[in-house]
């Protein structure tokens, strides 16, 4: 199995097992930081990802120099957050993916304010940014990072 179908698949075996939840009336997007640790500390996401809208934008800076991709003609994005069943993952395209490891999801809901901040450790795979061709060299490849995910509204 290719690395993209392995990816593919695992992406959606998740979005299998999230049941969507209802959107609330003035909801937003969701902004979430990653960083990487090890010989990836200079790996940086930031990204402003579905709630209610369709604007998204998600940021990659390795070794300061950064991908970004969003929905101004870029391809579709697609994002499960289900904490309750320690479910998170983000797709843009056949090129960016970063979901929790299960195990590592902690979450806070403060329903009063419609806010909710999950902590986690993910895995990202994508091409380094300024790659110019597709390789084991220009490719993160389930790098480790820590998330944090914050919404309110």
């Amino acid at each position: 199995m290719t690395h993209f179908k392995h990816m593919a698949f695992l992406f959606l075996a998740l979005l299998a097992t999230a049941s969507p939840k209802p959107v609330r009336a003035g909801a937003a997007n969701a902004q979430v930081t990653c960083h990487g640790s090890g010989k990836h500390a200079d790996l940086r996401i930031v990204a402003d990802i579905p709630g209610d809208f369709a604007e998204y934008k998600v940021k990659l800076v390795y070794k300061s120099v950064e991908k970004v991709w969003h929905d101004a003609g870029n391809p579709m994005i697609v994002s499960v957050h289900d904490f309750e069943r320690k479910v998170f993952v983000v797709g843009v395209g056949d090129e960016f993916v970063l979901y929790a490891d299960p195990k590592t999801v902690e979450f806070v809901t403060k329903e009063t304010n419609r806010e909710l901040h999950a902590d986690f450790r993910a895995f990202v795979s994508a091409p380094k940014p300024g790659a110019e061709k597709w390789g084991a060299d220009n490719y993160l490849d389930h790098v480790p990072v820590a998330c944090k995910y914050d919404f309110s509204i």
